[in-house]
């Protein structure tokens, strides 16, 4: 059925070391990619407890990508950009200061990933708890070049912040008519 979400693969983290979840050799018949990402880190500095997702295809630039978030915290709004950068910033997740056991949520579409004449698109959507305030951001990806996407990485982009046990990362296609 047109639309339909399909599960593709899922990846828990089992190790206390784990910097970066990759999926690789996505399938190229889906309209759309969406992943679904419950996560916690471990390190204490909440303002760097970021999640950072990075599209991989042969010829890319390595700031080719950009992101521009509108975030909330329950007491202000604000914006940011980044440009240029080699990974998008798609959103925020609890560090190891809030409170024990949660977990932050974030939801990311990116569009038309397998054509080979457009950008991609991407949008993000997070939330998460930081320890009795929180955090709640809308985010918009770019990457600028055709190829199709074929990886995509997860990272915390700080070899001593590790996401902790029990994240999860669930990769989903969204089939197109005739599928």
């Amino acid at each position: 059925m047109h639309g339909a979400v399909v599960p593709i693969r899922s990846q828990t983290v089992t190790g206390s070391t784990v910097t970066d979840v990759t999926f690789t050799n996505i399938p190229q018949n889906y309209q759309d990619l969406m992943l679904v990402i419950s996560a916690r880190r471990t390190d204490s500095a909440t303002s760097s407890s970021v999640l950072w997702i990075s599209h991989y295809y042969t010829g890319v630039s390595a700031s080719a990508l950009s992101t521009t978030s509108l975030l909330a915290d329950g007491t202000s709004a604000s914006s940011s950009r980044q440009a240029n950068q080699d990974a998008c910033y798609m959103g925020i997740v609890p560090a190891s200061t809030a409170t024990t056991g949660i977990f932050g949520s974030l939801t990311w579409h990116c569009f038309n990933y397998a054509n080979t004449s457009t950008f991609k698109s991407a949008l993000a959507r997070s939330a998460c708890d930081l320890n009795g305030s929180g955090d709640v951001r809308l985010s918009t990806g770019l990457l600028r070049g055709t190829g199709a996407i074929t990886t995509i990485n997860c990272s915390t982009f700080n070899g001593s912040a590790f996401y902790s046990v029990g994240s999860t990362f669930t990769l989903y296609g969204i089939r197109t008519v005739g599928q």
